[in-house]
């Protein structure tokens, strides 16, 4: 057991080096980055039930403080999710397309135009469980890439949501194996 005079000292010490400790501190987290989140992963794993209590507790009595940290950091928080999101996204789509990051009808390889297609159908109803916008990244790498969705540009896919699959062939054979040029449209 420690005394109180060592206990004094103690507390004495670390408020009169504070900055010198928290520096060391600093300089040994960053060179043990690695092994740290190690173990703090293991730990949230072998303790999520309170883990997840003590967040919930700290929400609780710290309303006041959790809404002045969004509000002073909003632009902050919503270019970090902006990142997850898009590293997600990336992810998903390098997985169902194979690696080649491109439709699988029409090979059109332009990123900020690639979707996630239902190939059965059913993204209206599946969209009710996994909501909007970057939801349905989050399920399918959550769910460990399941299989029944395929990449697919928006023009693809939108077609492919509004025509009939012996109609969306027809149109996708002739618009993207045998394409017309302008030129002969003019005519």
């Amino acid at each position: 057991m420690i005394s109180e005079s060592t206990k004094r000292y103690n507390k004495e010490y670390r408020l009169k080096h504070k900055d010198q400790l928290n520096e060391y501190s600093r300089q040994y987290l960053n060179s043990h980055r690695d092994e740290n989140k190690d173990r703090c992963r293991k730990w949230y794993l072998n303790n999520k039930q309170s883990a997840a209590q003590k967040n919930k507790l700290y929400r609780v009595l710290n309303k006041d403080k959790i809404k002045q940290y969004l509000n002073e950091n909003s632009s902050r928080i919503l270019f970090l999710q902006r990142q997850r999101n898009h590293k997600k996204k990336k992810m998903v789509m390098f997985h169902y397309s194979n690696g080649n990051m491109c439709c699988a009808n029409c090979g059109d390889d332009i990123y900020e135009k690639l979707t996630i297609d239902h190939i059965d159908g059913g993204g209206i109803k599946h969209r009710k469980i996994t909501g909007l916008g970057s939801g349905l990244y989050r399920w399918l790498v959550k769910n460990n890439y399941p299989e029944g969705f395929q990449v697919l540009c928006i023009e693809c896919n939108w077609l492919k949501g509004r025509v009939s699959t012996e109609r969306y062939v027809e149109i996708t054979h002739k618009s993207y194996i045998f394409p017309t040029p302008r030129s002969l449209l003019a005519i």
